[in-house]
């Protein structure tokens, strides 16, 4: 892990040669700047290879480039987006996909084969052609044994080959199809998919228990691991974009002023505090989104009634 280069700024070791003479060579030979291929920057003789207009910086290869601000917000660790790091892990922890120390994966011992869709701590738990997301770098409750496909790799009977990132064919993995949750390992929920138009088990923890590696589930996100908040919006909060919202998500479409919400299951609940899953994502399945709990229209927002809940009716929410 790079350390950052701030870290490393006034340290230096200078060598100070006596101007005595060595035999007849009357000193030290002249300095020769060296500014081949920079732009700005040390020439190497305590001068200056150049320097950049208002709005660029120079960088570590003697090039102006754009000014960079280091993007950091709820991280620990990792890549601040400038060739830095946004801090280091203690001894015995690593960073992961999110910008947070935790400890390296663990093996599990293989389930057997086939391994797809199975939980796991390391690639060694799953078959040579799979990869583990395990818990502690991915989130993902329990890991899971995730299988590339194409053309001429397709999936198993019961998983469909579908792009990831929609577009871009180095993404195609294997999907568990489902039509209800109880086909799907806990920390699962039987999850519709707009891009594709039907349903697969997707990981959404409900409770920290679904996440015995790291212990802790973020009921703004459904992941096994401590999130960002981005923005200070709580479930029900006024919101114009995603960034407004403690789960990074803001449901603005057709709603008075926004409505901040997280995805949840519908079946084991799992939303933050005051709030509850009661809004089914898409047409089947068992994915929900949380909406604020409520008593009486004077707990909700102008332009919110609190009303029974379709999917559970002895629940009152702010719809």
């Amino acid at each position: 892990m790079r350390a950052t280069s701030e870290r490393w700024l006034g340290l230096a070791a200078v060598l100070y040669i006596g101007a005595g003479v060595i035999g007849c060579g009357g000193g030290k030979p002249p300095c020769a700047p060296a500014c081949a291929g920079k732009s700005c920057g040390d020439d190497g003789c305590s001068g200056s290879c150049g320097t950049c207009t208002s709005g660029l910086t120079c960088n570590a290869s003697g090039k102006c480039v754009a000014a960079c601000s280091p993007s950091c917000s709820g991280k620990a660790c990792g890549d601040n987006g400038c060739g830095g790091t946004c801090g280091t892990c203690p001894s015995g922890q690593a960073c992961n996909n999110i910008g947070q120390c935790g400890h390296p994966p663990i093996c599990q011992g293989t389930a057997g084969s086939p391994t797809i869709g199975k939980g796991c701590g390391c690639n060694a738990d799953c078959d040579p052609s799979e990869v583990c997301g395990d818990e502690r770098t991915f989130g993902f409750p329990g890991g899971e044994c995730l299988r590339i496909c194409d053309s001429m790799t397709p999936c198993p009977t019961g998983f469909d080959c579908k792009e990831l990132t929609p577009g871009d064919p180095a993404t195609q993995g294997c999907l568990k199809r489902c039509s209800a949750s109880a086909e799907c390992r806990p920390g699962y929920v039987c999850s519709y998919s707009y891009t594709f138009s039907a349903t697969y088990c997707i990981g959404q923890c409900s409770s920290s228990a679904q996440c015995p590696a790291v212990g802790y589930c973020d009921p703004y996100y459904g992941t096994c691991a401590h999130m960002p908040r981005p923005g200070p919006g709580d479930i029900g909060a006024p919101c114009t974009k995603d960034a407004d919202c403690m789960s990074d998500f803001c449901f603005a479409a057709g709603l008075p002023g926004g409505y901040c919400t997280a995805f949840c299951s519908l079946l084991e609940h799992g939303c933050p505090a005051l709030s509850s899953c009661e809004v089914r994502w898409g047409p089947s399945g068992d994915l929900g989104l949380c909406l604020h709990l409520c008593s009486s229209d004077a707990d909700c927002r102008s332009g919110y009634r609190c009303i029974a809940s379709s999917v559970h009716p002895q629940v009152r929410v702010c719809d």
